[in-house]
């Protein structure tokens, strides 16, 4: 799952269109079925179409940043805050006001080297990889369990 994480924010950086949006694997004699990083931002636009709910980044009101990271010579760990917020609309459709349902904090911690077919090597976008993952488990923790549940279905059925 990590791997095709990172192949997927990899591909973001590069200007690729991500469909992949269901990973499936098995660990301890266990399937384990879940959203991908495409497959949490593709949630959250169903989210915003039928629900009226979008999911962002949230400042950190002590510190005035959006994210916090922590670096040691192996990792970089970032932090993020995601709230969930209700959009209210006017008769025409205007938005006029949001709500704020409530937040999650993502974490992910990333090594800044990867290995490869010529060995160890630095991971230029291990920052990339670990804010964007931290973005993901924050808002995947966000998410209805019934909607995921239902566009997993969705997506596995449509081959994504």
């Amino acid at each position: 799952m990590d791997s095709e994480n990172d192949a997927q924010v990899l591909a973001e950086i590069q200007g690729v269109v991500l469909d992949t949006y269901v990973y499936s694997f098995e660990q301890d004699g266990k399937k384990i079925v879940g959203l991908s990083k495409a497959g949490v931002d593709a949630v959250c636009r169903e989210s915003a179409n039928k629900k009226g709910e979008v999911y962002r980044l949230i400042e950190n009101k002590i510190t005035g940043k959006y994210y916090e990271v922590e670096e040691d010579d192996k990792y970089i760990k970032v932090i993020v805050t995601v709230g969930r917020y209700a959009l209210i609309r006017d008769k025409r459709g205007k938005i006029i006001d949001e709500i704020l349902l409530d937040t999650a904090v993502g974490v992910k911690r990333q090594a800044k080297n990867r290995h490869t077919k010529f060995g160890l090597q630095d991971n230029p976008f291990a920052f990339e990889c670990a804010f964007s993952r931290a973005q993901r488990n924050a808002k995947a923790s966000l998410l209805p369990y019934k909607l995921v549940a239902e566009m997993i279905e969705h997506y596995r059925q449509n081959g994504k």
